[in-house]
């Protein structure tokens, strides 16, 4: 590295931190919540682990994840991408299925049925998270000034606590 420069570390925010732009945020929340996904088809395997908390993180986290995207992505899509209607629409259809699928995951206790379960969460993240990451972020972030991506990113930031999440869940139970 010439002297200097800037390394990768000084010029990426943290994970997680208020300088992390939106597009980032949600990619690394996939990334996160595949994570669990592989943890709880591993218990399935191997029996070791905490399911029920690991299945209870899953959710909170994709509800968490689900409300940043139809607060601030869609919004921004909506604003900054040619047809940015009809693409939000799409993105929220894709989203309405997978909320969908993780009530139904919530509802089961951890048990053969919810494990079994998880493959249909797994692909339709999977889905989504391939989609926006392979199209859409990358439109979005052409299209969408980076102070306002910034800006977005620290506002999804997760600064609540557990009981508006719960409250968020309770919603999405119906």
């Amino acid at each position: 590295m010439e002297p200097g420069s800037a390394d990768e570390s000084t010029t990426r925010p943290a994970p997680g931190s208020d300088d992390e732009d939106l597009l980032l945020r949600l990619t690394r929340e996939h990334r996160d919540a595949a994570g669990l996904i592989l943890a709880l088809q591993r218990w399935s395997w191997a029996g070791a682990g905490d399911p029920a908390r690991t299945a209870c993180e899953l959710v909170t986290d994709l509800v968490r994840h689900s409300l940043a995207e139809r607060i601030h992505l869609l919004p921004l899509v909506r604003r900054h991408l040619p047809e940015g209607e009809a693409t939000a629409a799409r993105m929220e259809t894709g989203q309405q299925e997978l909320e969908h699928q993780v009530q139904e995951l919530d509802r089961l206790a951890v048990t053969a049925d919810a494990l079994s379960h998880l493959t249909v969460v797994d692909a339709l993240l999977t889905r989504h998270a391939d989609e926006l990451e392979r199209h859409g972020f990358p439109a979005l972030a052409a299209a969408c000034p980076v102070e306002e991506l910034r800006d977005a990113g620290a506002r999804a930031a997760p600064r609540e606590g557990a009981g508006l999440v719960d409250r968020i869940r309770n919603l999405f139970r119906g």
